[in-house]
């Protein structure tokens, strides 16, 4: 697994996320290396749905505190607009904006995964503050 796939993309996401959360009146959150490798591992595995190894790999990518993701699947022609499209999809869902606004997360990271049939885009973020019922 390349832990640096499609940084371009993800990087992106970052830049989207922390527009809204700017448009919230919420400061920008900084990229965190270990979400940022952990959130590409989850999107590597190309499952479409949340599961406990979301938060389980975490500590392995030295994260040891608790987080929250935001998932969407798309279709691969979808790809060169996948970071729009994907932030757009999480501000018109209610609970995935929330984790977007969330006003104690302290950082960020972003996966973006290629599937050759399908385009996976995860967003993580953190907090030290936050425990992990995984660590």
């Amino acid at each position: 697994m390349d832990l640096n796939a499609n940084l371009e993309i993800r990087r992106e996401i970052i830049q989207l996320v922390n527009e809204v959360r700017r448009e919230h009146g919420l400061e920008a959150l900084p990229i965190n290396d270990a979400l940022m490798n952990a959130a590409q591992d989850v999107s590597a595995q190309c499952v479409p749905e949340h599961r406990p190894y979301d938060c389980e790999i975490l500590p392995k990518y030295g994260w040891p505190h608790g987080a929250m993701y935001n998932l969407v699947a798309m279709g691969l022609d979808d790809f060169d607009n996948a970071a729009r499209i994907a932030v757009d999809a999480w501000v018109n869902s209610p609970g995935h904006l929330q984790t977007m606004l969330k006003d104690n997360a302290t950082c960020i990271g972003a996966g973006v995964t290629n599937s050759g049939f399908r385009v996976y885009c995860y967003m993580v973020v953190g907090s030290p503050n936050w425990v992990s019922a995984y660590s």
